[in-house]
């Protein structure tokens, strides 16, 4: 059970978005995606339950504290959520932050 100990762990901080944008300053789900497996994938290969999948609905709002609870998969099939949550919006310029629900 090695592995089920190290996912959580691996999601257990806060991990810094990138910014992003699209129609109406809003951050496309496929964005947010993009963004989780870009920074956690490194970190589940490594601990052998890599790669990932993740599925976010919708859009993230660009508005502080907006936020969207994304489904991520790793390769054993177990289900985790991150959340990402804006933390500033400037213009067309959205930043938010990943962690683990």
């Amino acid at each position: 059970m090695r592995t089920s100990l190290i996912a959580p762990a691996l999601l257990g901080g806060l991990l810094l978005g990138a910014a992003g944008c699209g129609l109406n300053g809003d951050v496309p789900g496929d964005m947010v995606q993009d963004r989780i497996r870009k920074q956690l994938g490194p970190e589940y290969d490594a601990a052998g339950i890599g790669p990932i999948q993740a599925f976010c609905p919708g859009r993230l709002r660009s508005e502080v504290g907006a936020k969207i609870t994304c489904a991520v998969y790793d390769s054993k099939g177990r289900k985790h959520r991150v959340i990402a949550t804006v933390t500033s919006v400037d213009g067309w310029d959205v930043r938010y932050s990943l962690k683990k629900a």
